[in-house]
């Protein structure tokens, strides 16, 4: 059989597979998600979520109310002093804002969805206090369909 010819493989297989599964558990348990714990991994601070906000389908200058989750994984508070303010993002409600080590903050956005085109891409960048933050972006997509008149 072939399968008894790689059976020496089956003791070093589980022992990597067990403890990626205990790394990624309990990094998943101390941070709150992959995402987050990939984040870490990589060295950054602070983490803005969702990186990318889909509305779906809207209406031409639909407008849409959504929260940006801040997540510090540092040990030092952060502060986000402003955001973009452009005629289809407005994402300075409720800022500036200090984000608490080890703490998630959310920040209201208003996007009204404008244009002609059938798609609407916008990238929402907000500012922190110190260099090594420097700035953090998410970006809004959104399908813009014509609404039929019986609608």
């Amino acid at each position: 059989m072939t399968w008894k010819r790689y059976s020496w493989l089956c003791v070093p297989l589980a022992g990597i597979l067990g403890t990626l599964v205990l790394v990624v558990g309990g990094g998943t348990l101390l941070y709150g998600s992959p995402a987050l714990l990939l984040a870490r991994l990589r060295g950054e601070q602070l983490v803005l979520r969702p990186a990318v906000l889909k509305l779906g389908e809207c209406g031409p200058g639909a407008e849409r109310h959504i929260l940006l989750q801040l997540t510090n994984l540092g040990e030092q508070p952060a502060r986000i002093l402003g955001g973009t303010t452009t005629c289809s993002c407005v994402a300075t409600q409720g800022l500036p804002i200090t984000v608490p080590a080890g703490e998630t903050r959310s920040v209201p956005v208003t996007v009204h969805v404008g244009g002609e085109a059938p798609e609407f891409r916008q990238t929402i960048t907000l500012f922190t206090d110190g260099d090594q933050l420097g700035t953090l972006q998410a970006e809004v997509r959104a399908m813009v369909v014509k609404r039929s008149r019986s609608e």
